[in-house]
């Protein structure tokens, strides 16, 4: 499936980040060389989609413990780039192997022990590699979860809910401290109003769903989908943060 179909059919969130997430790893390749990319908590692999439709040479590892998901993968088919899928405990795993760019988008607000989980994603990265996180923005939570319920669903175990609501940018920077990382960039993605919320939290698997994303997709609801985080003070606006970070 192209990434056009992707961006009709599934959430406009995870689309704007699948474009922020293709944009930052053809910005961080600085030759032709094949570049191996893990995707921790790949679910069923849409983001493949979207490597795969640039002019990227990657080989692509997706990781995820929900065999459901996982089997979805079936979907892509690709003559040029490869796809390989594992299946494991995300919480408790050791890396098998290093990888040039780890991919985690909306993944570690689901884990209760963060700081282990995290660790992981380093352990699992290159020297000289790069980290792209990306987590619920605990402001925009703050914001619109007066108005908008859903958006305050927290769990108490690990049963596939968040067990954060979200994060700010300083305990991204602390991941780093940690870690011995160095943060290179910040961003902000997917600007929101009430309307998309909605369009989000409301209409999902119906047909105005589908319209919505539609009207999404061709520019009509114009949102910003990300953007560096010293461009705009106003960060409530935005669903998620997002920061870079090289081993």
């Amino acid at each position: 499936f192209s990434k056009d179909y992707l961006a009709i059919t599934r959430d406009q969130l995870s689309h704007d980040r699948f474009l922020f997430g293709l944009d930052r790893i053809k910005k961080l390749q600085n030759s032709k060389k094949k570049i191996d990319i893990l995707d921790v908590g790949c679910g069923s692999c849409n983001f493949f989609g979207y490597l795969d439709s640039s002019d990227l040479n990657f080989s692509y590892t997706g990781m995820d413990y929900d065999k459901e998901k996982l089997s979805k993968n079936i979907k892509f088919d690709s003559k040029k780039n490869d796809l390989k899928i594992k299946e494991l405990n995300l919480k408790y795993a050791d890396p098998e192997n290093k990888y040039d760019i780890v991919w985690c988008s909306e993944v570690i607000e689901h884990i209760i022990d963060h700081d282990n989980f995290f660790k992981f994603l380093k352990n699992s990265c290159k020297k000289n590699g790069y980290i792209i996180l990306t987590s619920t923005n605990i402001n925009f939570v703050n914001k619109f979860g007066g108005d908008f319920k859903i958006l305050m669903d927290k769990s108490e175990v690990e049963d596939g809910g968040h067990v954060r609501l979200g994060y700010i940018l300083k305990d991204f920077k602390k991941f780093a401290d940690d870690n011995n990382l160095k943060v290179l960039d910040n961003f902000y993605i997917s600007e929101c109003d009430e309307r998309r919320i909605k369009g989000r939290y409301y209409y999902k698997n119906e047909f105005n769903f589908l319209i919505f994303n539609f009207l999404c997709a061709i520019r009509l609801f114009n949102y910003t989908r990300y953007i560096h985080v010293d461009n705009d003070k106003n960060d409530s606006k935005y669903h998620c943060i997002a920061t870079i970070y090289k081993n």
